[in-house]
């Protein structure tokens, strides 16, 4: 029997009211009512059904929904960041709606509720589908929130005998309690466990077939997902009018609402979960303003509401949204249920902090253990009890947090990552089962609604605060040890061993503490799907007749388990925390940047930011600098005048600047031009970028350097990037060997030698801070120079990056957009035109062969192969240049061929346009012989667009050329292989949906050259993405300093990528902080120049006066 105040209520004995009857003895004080089941419950087979069918329909929605994410970002123009509000919005007012909308359906009706909050799902769904923008889809997102709190208190609450299942948005653990009430202890319980738990992971595989199918090959592409879900609601609503009984009149005759409690709680709810939701997505976290104000805010609100509802159940008859006496309820086991559910879900989403570091296919253990493991207790349900079962719970979700604290990078996945994976899911599963049913039995009849509100309000308020306080260790931790050390990346990943630890610690004491609490507050003993309501008042149990109840040995086992485990935390995270990373005694911190390059270069094969440099250098691979025979380089003067001999010199750089057991050196190669230069004059180095540094010369001879420094009496440096040119400190190309190309050893080499370089015939010490140092460089260079001026400002007084590729995107969509709308309209027009037949046509197998030989490609297998060669003409655009001698007229000369005229022509029994002919007649008249194919799944998120295969030889088959299924092509490591460097550092490539771009260059294709081209090395594996999170908190659009001048072209294809985008805060143009856009220009146009000056375009002149006004200005110090 369960314990009302001083009333005992025996549940289903022969002093209970006939079904049907109520007793009542006050209108609004629980402590002295009861309803008993007026209905039996609904049949078998319909409730079996019924329950599955909508869990397989909930991760069916929404599997289906987020897969469409890439594509709807593209349709409506919404960034990375943007996206997740589609996530976000919904999941916002979901949660924070659950109080009211439970108790409005204890109210009115559960049925009625339920139905409405359907009808509104199916209704914004609908809408979504429909949506013209971000603004109006975001909008449409959140209302549909609204009805699935409508949906989720409703269903989850029993009235009567029965039990309200039908919605495809309430949580699938919530569902667990439904079957328990349904079917008694018998072997067709475990058959419909078995069947329910099937559900989930059968309506994930399926939600992202449709998502993929929708999205993929029709026409209506992502809104059709939202269609389908509008669907799903209609039936769902259909079957519920049908199959759920009649509402009970509610026993409450005093029906007011309080609206006051519930403006309160929703508020604050929203507020706290925004407040712990945005700290540790935006870039500064909990040192952003807003953030603490707004929880503090949040906190104040929650106080108001708690006082009010005190207030109305003591001081009044107005009945409170939530009485507080529901948290007391039965010696306090409600509110016990709660606080580990809390703790419970922390722990287990804490670890999703590190999701974005990791690749999904790594996690995917975790819907198959789900599966197994509600199958499991399907079988064994009625045996274990729910004591038991919150231990063992909590025993193996914390276990999962210490596998992952104590992971050796180094490891197989198989050794670490993956048991990890299997058993995280434990402690939810078995929890939320457990705590779900309990409350369902704690509870009066009509306060099922809401307690079944309050329940998944907890669980999200816990997720948030895992997440929260994750974040909050990660960054302390990181931010300390970052003072100490001076090296970035250890101190970073310090703080990531802290977070995983917290999680640990969220586990240790939920294990520790559950049984107890557990104990203390006599939660149920005889199984998780039944209780035996009258031996809940009795301590813990030890009688001999509670013959499945939980044995005092095996809770004190499990304590002394979960007591070793806080040894292991005692133990190992001191350690581990301390030696995570070496600390460098460099004369120079490491820098910040290179965050991202150094986590994508040494994630390790588990997915995770775990780094493990215990190297050794193979061979005589490490060459040392200062060893080759110098180079020299002739080069015209174009005005007639002498020839400038620019001799290569190399500076020795260590090849680790911040591993000090990494003992090699190397030669970074770099130019001096000296012509202008006077002592006391500046010094302007130029990065050389993703290239040879001999391709930059021509900028000390008439390009920007030489500007500079004839306007300055300065001196022009070419400074070559590691791994490019003659600046290679390996022997190949191989995936170990390139562990040391990262942003963060790049940077550190510039800063090493802008403080130590002795300029070879130069009787001057031009070493900064002494003398002043203007860096600068162009696209990824550009970047690279903004860093600098950011990271290293006591050696860089200051900077100009043209065209910077400051944001970092896997699907950087707008690279091909900003081509659809710069370009010629005409040209953009043909193009379309074409590729969407093209698409349409190989959507036809019998057609596609035959179109593939119009171009001469029939022998190309893969239709992503035939696709990538036709999108080369994209990258041409950024080939185009105002001067002729760098610039190319390929785009120009394409566009032409494109729109050469004819008549359309037939492919079997289609008529295609006569552009696809013309781009055929292109393709073929330019053979590969003599024709530079560049493959469109080398664009990557830095840089410039690079190629596989510069040009076909005479003996190679179409397939041998431009295929990309044989993975051996991609694997020859020589130096050679050019490529493979930045590749290494843009990959993986972007994704781009635009419609001059065929959608069957996904994701998976373009981003597969990873994977093929750098296999796991002995000391390091790739991951599958790199971790553009980490390059963003660099500064992203809003990166600033003084004196650093950011210079674009508005014409260019990765302007949406720079400070220029329309993404990107509103600036202005001032000579401390300069913000150029160059009409009509392209990519970095600023960086070339020509003698005369007078010679260059007028849009060109101005620009460079422009940058040389503010260089003075910058020297002088004038820069008001």
């Amino acid at each position: 029997m369960v314990e009302v105040g001083s009333e005992l209520v025996k549940s289903g004995s022969s002093q209970d009211p006939p079904q049907g009857q109520v007793t009542r003895r006050s209108s609004h004080r629980l402590d002295e009512e009861v309803l008993v089941d007026a209905q039996p419950p609904m049949g078998f087979t319909r409730a079996l059904i019924i329950t599955t069918a909508c869990t397989l329909a909930m991760v069916m929605s929404g599997a289906s929904i987020s897969i469409a994410l890439p594509d709807i970002g593209v349709d409506l123009g919404i960034s990375q960041s943007e996206l997740q509000w589609l996530i976000s919005s919904y999941a916002l007012t979901s949660g924070c709606f659950l109080l009211l909308f439970g108790r409005l359906a204890d109210l009115f009706g559960r049925k009625k509720v339920f139905l409405a909050g359907t009808v509104w799902s199916l209704a914004w769904s609908l809408g979504s589908g429909f949506a013209p923008n971000s603004i109006a889809l975001n909008v449409m997102r959140a209302l549909h929130g609204m009805g699935s709190a409508a949906t989720v208190p409703s269903a989850v609450s029993r009235d009567g005998g029965k039990v309200y299942t039908l919605t495809s948005l309430m949580p699938f653990s919530q569902k667990i309690g439904i079957l328990a009430h349904e079917f008694p202890p018998s072997r067709s319980r475990s058959i419909a466990f078995a069947t329910f738990s099937a559900g989930a992971p059968l309506g994930g595989a399926i939600g992202f077939v449709i998502g993929g199918v929708m999205t993929e090959y029709t026409s209506v592409a992502w809104r059709g997902v939202f269609y389908v879900s509008a669907g799903v609601a209609g039936l769902t609503m259909l079957a519920a009018a049908l199959a759920i009984h009649k509402d009970e009149p509610s026993t409450e005759k005093d029906r007011r609402v309080d609206w006051v409690g519930a403006v309160l709680s929703t508020t604050a709810l929203v507020l706290l979960t925004f407040s712990l939701a945005q700290s540790s997505s935006v870039k500064d976290g909990w040192r952003t303003p807003y953030i603490p104000a707004v929880l503090v805010v949040s906190v104040l609100l929650l106080v108001c509401f708690v006082s009010w509802e005190y207030y109305l159940e003591t001081r009044t008859t107005h009945p409170p949204l939530m009485r507080l006496g529901l948290w007391t309820r039965a010696n306090g086991r409600f509110a016990a249920v709660q606080l580990i559910v809390f703790f419970d879900w922390a722990c287990f989403t804490t670890w999703l902090f590190f999701v974005t570091v990791g690749t999904t296919v790594r996690v995917l253990p975790m819907a198959v253990s789900g599966l197994l493991c509600n199958l499991v207790v399907a079988l064994v349900v009625g045996r274990i009890s729910g004591t038991a079962l919150i231990a063992f719970g909590c025993f193996f979700t914390a276990l999962a947090s210490l596998l992952f604290a104590l992971i050796v990078p180094s490891a197989s996945y198989w050794a670490f990552g993956f048991p990890a994976a299997a058993v995280v899911v434990f402690g939810a599963d078995f929890m939320f089962a457990t705590g779900s049913l309990f409350v369902a039995k704690i509870a009066l009849p009509h306060e099922q609604s809401l307690a079944g509100g309050i329940f998944n309000t907890v669980n999200q308020l816990g997720t948030a605060f895992g997440l929260a306080i994750a974040s909050v260790v990660s960054d302390t931790v990181h931010r300390r040890a970052l003072r100490e050390s001076g090296d970035e990346l250890g101190s970073l990943l310090r703080g990531y061993r802290a977070a995983f630890w917290t999680c640990f610690g969220f586990g240790t004491v939920v294990g520790q503490e559950g049984p107890s609490i557990a104990c203390k507050f006599q939660l149920p003993a005889q199984g998780w799907m039944s209780i035996d309501e009258g031996r809940n008042t009795q301590p813990c149990p030890s009688s001999k007749h509670e013959r499945r109840s939980t044995s005092p040995r095996l809770i004190t086992w499990m304590q002394a388990m979960t007591r070793f485990k806080t040894i292991l935390l005692i133990l190992f995270s001191a350690p581990l925390l301390c030696s995570a990373a070496p600390s460098p005694k460099n004369t120079h911190s490491a820098s910040r940047s290179g965050h991202h390059a150094r986590l994508y270069t040494r994630f390790g094969s588990q997915g995770v930011n775990l780094w493990n440099l215990h190297s050794q250098l193979i061979g005589n691979k490490v060459q040392a600098g200062g060893d080759r025979e110098s180079q020299q380089f002739l080069l015209s003067d174009a005005s007639g005048g002498k020839d400038k001999l620019l001799k290569a010199q190399y500076f020795k750089q260590p090849l680790d600047h911040f591993d000090k057991s990494v003992n090699g050196t190397f030669g970074q190669r770099y130019w001096v031009n000296k012509e202008y230069y006077e002592p006391g004059g500046p010094v302007f180095v130029l990065d050389g970028g993703e290239t040879s540094g001999e391709d930059r010369l021509p900028f000390l001879q008439t390009g920007i350097l030489a500007i500079l420094a004839n306007a300055t009496k300065g001196l022009g440096i070419v400074l070559e990037h590691r791994y490019y040119g003659e600046s290679i400190p390996v022997a190949d190309f191989s995936t170990d060997s390139m562990r040391w190309l990262t942003n963060a050893q790049a940077l550190q080499d510039s800063a090493n030698f802008i403080a130590n370089v002795k300029i070879e015939g130069l009787d001057y010490n031009v070493t900064a801070p002494g003398t002043k140092w203007i860096y600068y460089g162009g696209s990824y260079a550009g970047a690279r120079a903004a860093h600098m001026r950011v990271l290293y400002p006591h050696l860089v007084h200051g900077a100009i990056a043209s065209s910077a590729v400051t944001h970092a995107a896997i699907d950087y969509w707008e690279y091909a957009d900003a081509v659809r709308r710069t370009a010629d309209p005409v040209c953009i027009g043909h193009l379309t035109t074409a590729i969407q037949a093209i698409d349409d046509l190989l959507s036809t197998r019998v057609l596609a062969k035959s179109l593939k030989s119009w171009f001469e490609l029939g022998e190309l297998e893969s239709d992503q192969d035939f696709v990538s060669v036709l999108m080369s003409p994209i990258g041409y655009v950024q080939g185009q240049n105002w001067d002729s001698a760098v610039g190319s007229d390929e785009w120009s000369r394409f566009c032409a061929a494109l729109g050469s005229g004819g008549a359309d022509s037939t492919l079997g029994w289609v008529r295609v346009p006569a552009v696809v002919s013309n781009f055929a007649k292109w393709v073929r008249e330019a053979s590969p012989t003599t024709t530079r194919y560049r493959v469109y799944r080398m664009l990557n998120s830095i840089g410039v667009e690079q190629e596989i295969v510069s040009r076909c030889r005479h003996s190679q088959t179409v397939e041998e050329c431009f295929g990309t299924r044989d993975d051996s092509k991609f694997r020859l490591t020589d130096l050679g292989q050019e490529w493979r460097a930045w590749t290494w550092q843009g990959a993986p490539p972007n994704q781009a949906y635009p419609t001059i771009v065929s959608r069957r260059l996904t994701l998976d294709y373009t981003s597969a050259i990873c994977r093929q081209a750098f296999p796991p090395g002995e000391h390091i594996s790739v991951p599958d993405w790199p971790n553009v999170t980490a390059v963003n908190a660099l500064g992203d659009y809003g990166l600033s300093a003084d004196r650093l001048a950011f210079i674009d072209g508005d014409e260019d294809p990765w302007l949406p990528a720079t400070p220029h985008s329309p993404h990107a805060p509103e600036r202005a143009d001032t000579v401390l902080r300069p913000f150029k856009l160059i009409r009509t220009g392209v990519h970095h146009h600023d960086e070339n120049g020509v003698e005369p000056h007078s010679e260059e375009p007028a849009h060109i002149q101005a620009i460079h006066r422009q940058e040389i006004e503010f260089v003075k200005a910058w020297l002088k110090g004038t820069t008001d």
